[in-house]
């Protein structure tokens, strides 16, 4: 019998230190053709309430997907 597949936000709170650990996720912005990206992600992780999310950087060269860098640590 296969497992219920956690969400990433999920697998990132049983992995940090409770108080002191910090994730960083770096993605795009959006991915076309597909959907999602960082907003998605953003909405799915605070929806389950351990972590709270900043974004700790934008890239935006202009010339390609603007990316973001998101940092998550308990709430």
């Amino acid at each position: 019998m296969r497992r219920p597949r956690r969400s990433a936000g999920a697998r990132a709170a049983q992995s940090l230190r409770p108080g002191s650990g910090v994730a960083y996720v770096a993605a795009k912005s959006y991915y076309f053709g597909v959907g999602g990206g960082t907003a998605a992600f953003r909405a799915l992780v605070q929806a389950e309430g351990a972590l709270r999310v900043r974004t700790a950087a934008v890239l935006d060269d202009g010339a390609s997907v603007k990316r973001e860098i998101l940092e998550l640590a308990f709430a």
